[in-house]
């Protein structure tokens, strides 16, 4: 099964986006995210591990702000991940530890670009996993979606008080 999306990073790469003459457009955070959500997907990773390294790239200090749906691909990756039999509820949300932390670290003004793309991947997140996350066509389980849930709106509570109240808060 594909799911259209390239499977692999096409080479490592510092600057999150460019043009390689013989790959074409080569672009290390939604490649990177394709490529750790179709591991989580099959099983293949300890499931810890990667759900480490995507919050570490979420997180990754950057001047970029993503553009091209790269926090859609990335919370996927999160939600395939999420998916596997092996997550238990405690390392369901463990790798939210990076987010809580760059939040915790935060200072007035204005909002650097890791912190706006994390806000926006957990966002895109949340509304995922209320509905049916798809691996290319088919619906996967998220066992501990709504664990994943609270975690996320309590620490989007914590960033963005001025726009919603949690409800169960």
């Amino acid at each position: 099964m594909t799911s259209g999306r390239r499977t692999a990073p096409s080479r490592p790469s510092s600057s999150p986006r460019g043009h390689d003459p013989e790959l074409g457009w080569v672009h290390a955070v939604a490649d990177g995210a394709d490529f750790f959500g179709e591991c989580g997907a099959a099983g293949v990773g300890d499931a810890a591990a990667l759900l480490d390294a995507l919050a570490r790239r979420m997180v990754a200090p950057t001047n970029f702000v993503w553009r091209d749906r790269e926090d859609d691909r990335l919370a996927c990756a999160i939600a395939l991940t999420l998916s596997r039999d092996d997550v238990d509820e405690a390392m369901a949300v463990a790798w939210l530890d990076h987010v809580r932390a760059m939040f915790a670290a935060g200072t007035p003004g204005p909002v650097p670009a890791e912190a706006s793309n994390t806000m926006r991947t957990l966002r895109s997140l949340h509304v995922a996993l209320g509905e049916q996350v798809l691996h290319g066509d088919e619906a996967v389980t998220v066992v501990h979606s709504e664990v994943v849930r609270q975690a996320v709106a309590a620490l989007l509570a914590e960033v963005t008080p001025w726009f919603w109240r949690r409800v169960d808060a």
